[in-house]
C-alpha cells in the first residue's frame, strides 16, 4: 500500500480526522467497538444483498516516523481493533 501524496485529503472533514485520531490512545476500546459496529451498519446498508456484507474486518493503524529532508522513514502498520458484524 502506498501513502496517499496529501493524507489530510483522505479525511471527510476536521471533526472525522479528530475522532480517528482518537481511536489509537489505550482508552479507546469502546469508541472502537461503536465505531465498528458504524462501519458495518454503513457498508451493510449500501449493500443490503449478497457476497458484499461485510462480516468482519480489521482497523489498522499506519505511521511513519518524521525524518531529515532526503530520508524517508519506513511505513509501519499496527491492527488496533478486529471486528464481527453482528
Amino acid at each position: 500500500m502506498e501513502k496517499p501524496a496529501n493524507v489530510n485529503q483522505t479525511y471527510r472533514d476536521i471533526y472525522w480526522l479528530r475522532y480517528l485520531t482518537t481511536l489509537i490512545m489505550p482508552t479507546a476500546q469502546d469508541r472502537l467497538l461503536h465505531f465498528g459496529g458504524y462501519i458495518c451498519r454503513s457498508w451493510n446498508e449500501w449493500h443490503p444483498d449478497g457476497p458484499m456484507q461485510l462480516q468482519t474486518f480489521d482497523i489498522v493503524y499506519f505511521t511513519q516516523p518524521t525524518l531529515p529532508e532526503g530520508e524517508r522513514g519506513e511505513i509501519q502498520q499496527r491492527v488496533i481493533w478486529q471486528h464481527r458484524c453482528r
